[in-house]
C-alpha cells in the first residue's frame, strides 16, 4: 500500500487555482488496472472511470463498475475532498464475483479522500485513496477524443447549436462505455460499433438529473432522444454524423 500512498499536490494546482491545462490532463476515460485493500491487490472486473469538471471545485464522475453504470458529483474543500454525492446506478445483475466486487468498489469509491497522478513514458495513472479503509485505485488513461455536438435533429430539421455556451460532447472509449454531457447533464451510456459496416447502436445507462433554461433543456430533449435513434455513422476526419433510419443525420459531430 506504501506504493499507493497519494499527497494532494498536483492536483490542489489543477482543482484549486484552475490549471487548465491539468483539467485537460484529468478529464476523460480511465481503465481501472488495480484496486488495493489494505495492501493486498483485490481481483478486479471491468471497470471505467470518466471525469469532467464543472467547475474549480467540482467534478462528476461516471462509468462502470463492472456490472452496472454509474455516476456521482465529487465536492473540494481547500485540500482534500470534502464529499462524493450518493452514488447513483443502474439495476442490472451480473455474476455473484461480479455484484460483489462491484459492491465493495463502490463503497471505496464513496469514500475517496485523495488522488494523484503518475506520468509515465507512454501512458498516466489516476491513483484514487480511501484512508478511512485503508484502499487504493488505480486506472490507467484510456483516452479522451472529445466529440462537440455541433447539430441535434429536432424531428423536423438538423438545428446548429454550435453557438450554445456550454456545448454537448460525447466520448466513445474503447469498451464499449459512451460518456459526455448534454450541456445539462452528465451521461454514460453504452455501445456497439461496427467499424466495417459502419453500423452503431447506443443503448440506455445513467445521467445526472440537473435542470437548465428551456432552450437547454428542450436541445437536451432532443439529444437523447437522437442518440437512442442512432442506427450508423460516417466519419470524415475531424467530422462525424450519427445516423438514424432512412439515413436521416440525427447528430452532427467535430472532433475538439
Amino acid at each position: 500500500m506504501k506504493n499507493l500512498k497519494i499527497v494532494l499536490g498536483l492536483l490542489a494546482c489543477a482543482f484549486l487555482f484552475g490549471c487548465t491545462d491539468e483539467e485537460k490532463n484529468l478529464e476523460g476515460s480511465w481503465k481501472l488496472v488495480l484496486y488495493e485493500k489494505n495492501g493486498v491487490a483485490q481481483e478486479i472486473e471491468d471497470t471505467t472511470l470518466n471525469i469532467h469538471f464543472e467547475d474549480k471545485k467540482n467534478i462528476q464522475i461516471s462509468g462502470n463498475a463492472g456490472v452496472n453504470n454509474f455516476y456521482a458529483s465529487v465536492e473540494l474543500s481547500d485540500d482534500s475532498i470534502k464529499s462524493v454525492s450518493d452514488i447513483v446506478t443502474t439495476k442490472m445483475a451480473g455474476s455473484p464475483e461480479a455484484m460483489q466486487f462491484e459492491n465493495e468498489y463502490l463503497a471505496t469509491l464513496s469514500g475517496i479522500d485523495a488522488f494523484d497522478i503518475e506520468n509515465d513514458i507512454d501512458t498516466k495513472y489516476l491513483i484514487i485513496t480511501n484512508s478511512y479503509e485503508d484502499s487504493a485505485l488505480k486506472y490507467e488513461f484510456v483516452g479522451s477524443e472529445k466529440w462537440i455536438v455541433e447539430a441535434v435533429y429536432t424531428g423536423s430539421e438538423l438545428k446548429n447549436i454550435s453557438d450554445m455556451a456550454d456545448k454537448p460532447y460525447l466520448i466513445f472509449d474503447d469498451d464499449g462505455k459512451l460518456s459526455g454531457s448534454t450541456g445539462i447533464n452528465i451521461v454514460n451510456l453504452n455501445y456497439q460499433m461496427d467499424e466495417k459496416n459502419n453500423t452503431l447502436t447506443i443503448t440506455e445507462g445513467v445521467m445526472t438529473l440537473k435542470s437548465g433554461d428551456d432552450l437547454a433543456m428542450e436541445i437536451e430533449a432532443y439529444l437523447l432522444s437522437s442518440l437512442m435513434d442512432v442506427t450508423g455513422y460516417v466519419e470524415e476526419g475531424t467530422n462525424m454524423a450519427l445516423i438514424g433510419p432512412n439515413g436521416i443525420v440525427l447528430i452532427q459531430l467535430s472532433l475538439e
